[in-house]
């Protein structure tokens, strides 16, 4: 009942509709899933951030190759690529922890830039 309350307030923004996706994630309910992945190609940043992150909360493991898409979409803006990272470890599976570890050693050696350091922090 509370997801699709929650859902059914998105249909009706407000400049708070963010916290409604967070609150999605924070329901640990599977079915919040749909609307999540529906939120990913939002306009509102911060909706489409607090989707990517909210995915990450809820445990959705079936969403790492859509997660990591993101992240390696190197025309998205930087927040949501490191929202994706941080949604990927956030998953907790061994395929997304050796993405992430995989992922540092390519950020260590490659050219300092504030890309590679920004998301190396949210990698540690």
């Amino acid at each position: 009942a509370t997801v699709r309350e929650l859902a059914a307030r998105l249909d009706t923004r407000t400049p708070a509709s963010f916290m409604d996706v967070y609150a999605l994630g924070f329901t640990n309910n599977p079915s919040a899933i749909p609307k999540l992945v529906e939120l990913l190609a939002d306009s509102d940043e911060y909706v489409r951030l607090a989707a990517i992150s909210s995915l990450g909360t809820i445990g959705a493991t079936a969403e790492f190759a859509r997660l990591k898409a993101i992240y390696e979409n190197k025309d998205a803006i930087w927040q949501d690529r490191a929202m994706a990272i941080k949604a990927i470890g956030d998953l907790g599976t061994a395929e997304g922890q050796g993405f992430l570890q995989s992922e540092a050693k390519r950020l260590a050696g490659a050219s300092a830039s504030k890309d590679t350091s920004w998301t190396s922090q949210v990698i540690g």
